[in-house]
Order: C-alpha cells, then structure tokens, then sequence
C-alpha cells in the first residue's frame, strides 16, 4: 500500500496487487475496507483492480507492472503503468500516467493523461496530488526515440486537475491545463534568479500550491530563458527546491520558455513576474 484516506467510515488504501498467479505481475490496485472497526478483519477488506492499468488486456501484453501512488480526500488517486517493453509507443515505454477520479467505484478506472503536455507516448513519474486535485510529477519533455535511442530530457510539471473537489479559481490561475513547471518560473529574464534553475521533477505539493522539486542549477544563469539554454562554461549541480507561488499572479503571468535548436549565448529580456519562485534548499554535484 503507498497512501490511504478515510471517507464515511470506509478505509480507502491504493497500491498495487498480483492477480496472475503464474507471473505475479505488479497491478494497480484499491483496498477497500467496509468499516474502519472492522480493520483486522481480513474479510471485510476488498480488492479492486484498476481497470486499463492491468498487466494484460484483452489477451494482450501491455503493462509490465502499475501501481496507485496517492489518493486524497475526494477519492481521487493517482498512478502509473509502465509499457511493457515489446509494446512501445511512439518510440518510447515509459510509465503512463493516470487519474482515478473515484477510487469507491466498484471498478476504479484509470484515466490516462493526454493533450498538451502528455504527447502520444509520453512517459512520467507520479508525484502527488492535493486536496484541489493539483497533481504535480514528472514528464518527458520532448519525443526524442529512446528505443535504439537516447533518455528523452525529463521536467516537472503540474496539472489542475478537473474531478470532484477542484476549485475553478484556481485552476484559472493554471488556464485550466496543465503546465511543466519551467513555464511557471520563467520571469523572461537571463540574469534573474529563477532562470538558474530548470526544474526536473516535483515530488510533493500542499493544499497552499507549495511544491517541492528537484532542479539542475546553473550557478549565475543559464545562457538564455529558454528550456534545452546551456549552461556556458559552469557546472550544473542538483539541488532540492520548494516552489512558493507569486501572490495575485494569474494565467496572463505565465510566459511559455522557448526550446532552441542550439543553444545561443546569453540574452536579456523584459522583466515579467512569472508564476512561482524558486527557493533553493539543498545542492550536491551531478555525476
């Protein structure tokens, strides 16, 4: 079990579970138990599988393993499945995000996450989601093929997320889809402090939209604002960050980061507030 929640006396546990008892795949999987008095009463707890994220469908080979990762307060979960190796899309197999919008349904279903951002064959990394369905993870940032090929560059990302619980204010503030977060910091100008870093993942987010991610740092700047810009003659270090967004900045702040063919040397730009700030935390060397 990864995360579980309490709602009208139930007890709602998401994780992964086996069903084939011959290769014991790794399946998403809802643990439901009828009365939290009932806890240590293994017959009172149910298993359901999340229907889409199975290992095999329709007599098929899909997934290698799934798994549920969170689930908040309105029983909305989320999870990932991985693409079996035989079955790549787009030329990649990576972990496919998904949403379960009600993990009491009798068969919880994963709603896999496509548009924008999640391009045909994206792959990801679940991190959480709040109490507003604010779901923040990791994704590929570009459709480079890695069979035969090389990793495709990863970047954090939040999605307002449209289920019971969400609050249309602020998924405004997002223009109701889903961002990576490099969009979000970028205040267009080369030599401000938030263009130092290029978020890589985002972990964790609370119900104030405080996120907690990992970047590459470029002490000083990054050449330019843009997403793939080089850090000229520097070393880029990881470091742990926390994202705190920028009071009253709305969807009209948000200035999408350009990607280069090459990256070019450094520019300025007109000054703009951008979304959400960067506060470093913790560096140590990338390797």
């Amino acid at each position: 079990m990864r995360d579980v929640v309490e709602n009208g006396g139930k007890l709602y546990a998401v994780g992964y579970s086996s069903y084939d008892t011959d290769n014991h795949y790794m399946q998403a999987s809802v643990f439901e138990l009828d009365n939290t008095s009932n806890f240590s009463n293994a017959a009172s707890w149910t298993t359901k599988a999340v229907s889409g994220a199975e290992s095999r469908i329709g007599g098929d080979y899909i997934h290698s393993n799934s798994v549920v990762t969170d689930v908040n307060k309105n029983l909305v979960a989320l999870g990932s499945a991985k693409r079996a190796g035989s079955r790549p899309e787009n030329g990649a197999a990576g972990n496919r995000l998904f949403v379960i919008e009600d993990v009491s349904a009798s068969t919880p279903t994963a709603n896999f996450l496509t548009g924008g951002i999640f391009f045909t064959g994206a792959g990801g990394k679940a991190g959480a989601i709040n109490s507003y369905n604010e779901i923040v993870g990791q994704v590929d940032a570009n459709d480079t093929r890695e069979n035969d090929g090389k990793p495709r560059r990863k970047r954090g990302f939040i999605y307002p997320y449209s289920a019971n619980g969400s609050d249309p204010s602020r998924m405004a503030i997002f223009a109701n889809k889903a961002w990576l977060l490099d969009d979000l910091t970028n205040d267009n100008t080369a030599t401000g402090n938030n263009n130092q870093f290029r978020i890589i993942d985002a972990t964790d987010i609370n119900d104030a939209g405080v996120i907690s991610a990992t970047a590459l740092k470029c002490s000083g700047g990054y050449d330019t604002t843009a997403h793939n810009s080089l850090c000229s003659n520097r070393e880029e270090t990881v470091v742990a960050v926390k994202l705190v967004p920028i009071v009253n900045a709305t969807s009209a702040n948000i200035q999408q980061r350009s990607t280069e063919e090459q990256a070019s040397e450094r520019k300025g730009g007109s000054f703009g507030l951008g979304l959400l700030m960067v506060l470093g935390v913790l560096g140590f060397r990338r390797k």
